[in-house]
Order: C-alpha cells, then structure tokens, then sequence
C-alpha cells in the first residue's frame, strides 16, 4: 500500500496511490496528526469495512474515478463510448507525482496520478489537491490513447462523505 498523507489547516487527506491504479481516499476529515509510516498503515487496515453477506467476496475500494472494470457496481467514474460501443476501463500501475508548495492560502500538497488502460487506449490524469485552507479540490482528464475517435459522455469523480458530514 502507498500511503500519502496530506494536513492543513486541521484537516487530514489520507490517500492509497497504491494498486490497482487509481487513488483512494481513507481519510478525509480532521487532522490525523502527526503519524509515523507504520502508524498510517494501521489506519489504513482499521478503515477498511468488514465483508458483511451478500456483497462481493473482496472489499471493493471506491477510487477517486470510481470503475466497474474493478468490480465497482454503483455509478461510474468514467461515461465513454468508442465506434457505437461502451468503453468499460480498467486502468493498469499508476505514476505518481507529489509537489508541493506555497500558493495564497499557504502550503498546497498536489497529488497526480497517471495511468492508462491498454486494451482499450485510454489514459487518465487525477490530480488531488489540499490547500493551505484545508480545501480538498480533485480534478481528471481524459485521452484518448487509440485511432478511433473516443466520445467522453462524462467524468465523475468521487469522494467518501460519510453521512454524518457537515
């Protein structure tokens, strides 16, 4: 599991870069602290939910741009048709970049996340980004990575709100 873990302004963004491809959001509420590696992964590993019956065999972790090609069964992340058919993704490893720096509400951490699905030529971009207000603002491109032309019918990015969020 690749853990990154973004604060500011007593707020946490807790993200799992790792595989399959696209981020995760594990946290996303009040700061966390100040925590060591091996602390993060129990975090991790304690807000994962349980498997309860009549749901899938494997927890299936909402990403960002949530995809039904990862056994996702609610609304997808990406709408994409291709020559009269529907693109379903499943994108492979991801490359992921963290910057940060100082913008003009203080330190801003930036996630970017590149990946692309072979089989059907499409890549991704999904940048996270906490401000130094502690806002979280996400963001995704498309391209088309083949020689048909590649209809994008939308692109809905996803978080975990929790219904107790204010």
């Amino acid at each position: 599991m690749s853990l990154l873990h973004l604060r500011a302004a007593g707020t946490s963004l807790l993200l799992d870069t790792g595989p399959p491809a696209l981020p995760r959001v594990l946290h996303w509420g009040s700061d966390l602290g100040d925590l060591d590696d091996v602390t993060l992964a129990e975090v991790a590993r304690v807000l994962v939910a349980p498997l309860t019956s009549n749901t899938m065999d494997a927890h299936v972790p909402l990403a960002v741009l949530p995809e039904p090609g990862g056994g996702w069964a609610g609304t997808p992340g990406l709408a994409l048709h291709r020559d009269g058919r529907m693109v379903t993704t499943r994108f492979g490893p991801a490359d992921v970049d963290l910057t940060t720096g100082v913008g003009d509400d203080g330190a801003t951490s930036r996630v970017v996340v590149r990946a692309t699905d072979e089989v059907e030529s499409v890549g991704v971009e999904v940048e996270v980004e906490l401000s130094g207000s502690g806002l979280l603002r996400l963001r995704a491109s498309v391209t088309n990575r083949g020689d048909v032309p590649l209809q994008v019918d939308g692109v809905l990015l996803a978080l975990p709100v929790p219904d107790l969020a204010r």
